[in-house]
């Protein structure tokens, strides 16, 4: 039975996701024991380039890094816990600490046209194609 095209290429992004998942924890506990969070990201191509949008809530959005070269586009930052864990916090859920995450684009991008958008908690990066 052959299976739609848009099932596999769905099944292949998860694969390739979860790869990354271990790697990042693997090298996490290699690297001291921190453990490092991923945030969901959304790639989108637009008429002029890129549109990445990436779920920060709790993050200062003035403290997160880009760094744009090529077709390689990198966003670090650091989500503070929530609260003083001293006062007996009963559940913490939402990931917190340092976060990277690295795209590839299809196509090389300018990093002078980078803007950013932070809304709600998403922050929404563009950028044009060269």
């Amino acid at each position: 039975m052959n299976r739609p095209r848009p099932v596999l290429a769905g099944l292949l992004d998860l694969r390739a996701r979860m790869n990354q998942l271990f790697d990042e924890l693997v090298q996490a506990r290699e690297a001291g024991g921190a453990v490092h969070w991923t945030p969901v990201a959304d790639v989108i191509e637009t008429s002029s380039g890129y549109a990445l949008s990436l779920e920060l809530s709790g993050v200062d959005p003035a403290e997160v890094d880009i760094v744009v070269d090529g077709r390689t586009v990198v966003v670090s930052g650091h989500r503070p816990y929530p609260v003083d864990t001293a006062e007996g916090a009963h559940r913490i859920e939402r990931n917190h600490g340092a976060f990277t995450r690295a795209f590839e684009l299809p196509a090389p991008v300018v990093a002078s046209s980078l803007s950013r958008r932070y809304e709600r908690g998403v922050l929404t990066l563009c950028l044009h194609r060269e």
